[in-house]
């Protein structure tokens, strides 16, 4: 299909044709993949269609039928709106199915890639429309912050802009939300600061959990507590934030596995460039499943972050690793018990962790 934008799709139809009428919008970059699946859907709904959300989970060929049924039969036409991908069986009667009904349309919201190789994806590069939004690299971000900027008719200072990225990491949506905010703060006024986005803007929490962890490497409890007093205030709860400085400390075990068994990888830590095209040609597959296919897999995050977690591993003895690891479980089992107050506990073992000393 010579299709390539929402856009063209939506005016496609506007004309009348509705012959491409399934669209896939997957990625990993969610403010565009909202973007797509909004666009379309608001079309829709503006031209009298009848729009029935379902979401993958759980849909097998007997709740996809019933799905199917509960559309008006009444209906001009009939979108129907995929959150996520089901079986692959599934899948490929769903494409079928649409393929062959006039009156029906399609739009899957995937967050992710998806294997170009499958049967059905071949049938949509044929007769469908694929849009594809890819994760952002972090160099990207402060072009991609301006032109969200120009479109909302704000003029940020190139500092602000910086700072503002340093601030999201790769999180465009979060970038969007945040410009947002600051135009409500200034209105009426069009133009942002450094001193604006330094007042307005906190750090993103995985930010905020890489300083906490590089307070604890450099031994500097009074950093670590500042940036966990940081966290707290964001309304994430002390149990929370346990685990997710437990699952950085993972994360750090994972990487010097990594550095145990490929020695070379040390001198790929000099600048991102570099490590880069190591991951794209020299990793082993195998790191990709070697700790589970989720987001506790350190080998399975964006490459930038990856990057850092590397760097702060090798300047970690392993052997305090796994002793933090331990007493952040002994200071969970502690809260659940009620041994102590949550933040309490939750503050005494982190600085123990950053004065070189666990509980």
């Amino acid at each position: 299909m010579s299709i390539t934008t929402p856009a063209g799709l939506t005016r496609s139809w506007k004309e009348g044709d509705t012959s491409c009428s399934i669209a896939l919008c997957s990625g990993g970059e969610i403010l565009g993949l909202d973007q797509c699946t909004d666009r379309l859907v608001k079309f829709a709904r503006e031209n009298d269609w009848e729009v029935v959300p379902v979401e993958a989970k759980g849909l097998d060929r007997s709740a996809l039928r019933d799905a199917l049924a509960q559309v008006s039969l009444f209906a001009v036409q009939r979108m129907f709106v995929l959150r996520g991908l089901p079986p692959t069986d599934v899948m490929e009667e769903i494409v079928d199915t649409v393929s062959a009904a006039p009156d029906l349309v399609l739009v899957i919201r995937h967050d992710g890639n998806v294997d170009k190789r499958l049967r059905w994806v071949k049938k949509l590069k044929k007769s469908g429309a694929l849009f594809s939004f890819e994760t952002i690299q972090e160099r990207d971000m402060p072009d991609r912050i301006t032109g969200l900027a120009e479109s909302m008719k704000l003029e940020v200072a190139f500092p602000a802009v910086r700072a503002l990225a340093a601030r999201v990491g790769t999180d465009l949506a979060g970038a969007k939300n945040e410009l947002e905010k600051l135009a409500l703060y200034l209105h009426p006024a069009r133009s942002v600061s450094l001193e604006d986005v330094e007042a307005l803007v906190g750090r993103s929490r995985e930010t905020i959990l890489y300083e906490i962890t590089e307070g604890i490497r450099m031994r500097d409890a009074e950093r670590a507590l500042a940036d966990l007093g940081d966290l707290l205030k964001q309304g994430t709860g002390a149990g929370g934030i346990l685990a997710l400085i437990a699952r950085e400390v993972r994360f750090l075990i994972q990487a010097q596995d990594l550095l145990r068994k490929e020695p070379r990888v040390l001198k790929m830590l000099q600048n991102y460039q570099q490590f880069g095209g190591f991951l794209r040609s020299g990793l082993d597959p195998s790191w990709k499943t070697r700790y589970g296919n989720g987001r506790e897999n350190v080998f399975r995050q964006h490459p930038y972050v990856l990057f850092l977690r590397m760097q702060q591993a090798k300047d970690f003895p392993s052997p305090k690793l796994r002793r933090i690891l331990a007493s952040l479980g002994r200071a969970d089992r502690s809260i659940k018990w009620g041994l102590g107050g949550a933040e309490t506990v939750l503050y005494a073992t982190v600085a123990a962790a950053a004065g070189g000393k666990t509980s």
